[in-house]
């Protein structure tokens, strides 16, 4: 009986532990690196599927543009007119470790780290 109490608390402190550890990373999703659309400003992270905003929708206007960071650290230029949704950008499962760093600096709040990691200076 006293083993499977111990076996029962070391699950429930497990899951604990990792909720709260996942809690800190971010989801994959894409960081816009430059826009021209009103109301997306770089740099900006928009989390994927899994976490919230992942149904967002970007909406591009015609002649207006905005330059992504793809989970895989690819870049890509998405030009209006175009709809697309945060977690249909997706390419990889695996973040490259330029998203990685570059997610958290924004997502922290360090913005100065993060553009001059981009080279803006």
């Amino acid at each position: 009986m006293l083993r499977k109490s111990i076996a029962a608390f070391a699950v429930v402190i497990g899951a604990a532990i990792s909720s709260e550890i996942g809690a800190q990373v971010p989801a994959a999703g894409v960081i816009v690196l430059e826009s021209n659309v009103a109301g997306i400003e770089a740099p900006q992270v928009f989390l994927g599927p899994g976490s919230y905003g992942r149904d967002r929708v970007l909406q591009i206007p015609e002649g207006r543009n905005i330059k992504v960071m793809l989970p895989s650290g690819k870049t890509v230029v998405l030009s209006g007119p175009r709809s697309p949704r945060v977690g249909d950008l997706i390419d990889a499962i695996d973040e490259a470790p330029a998203f990685t760093e570059m997610s958290e600096r924004i997502m922290s709040g360090n913005l100065s780290k993060a553009l001059k990691s981009m080279g803006v200076k």
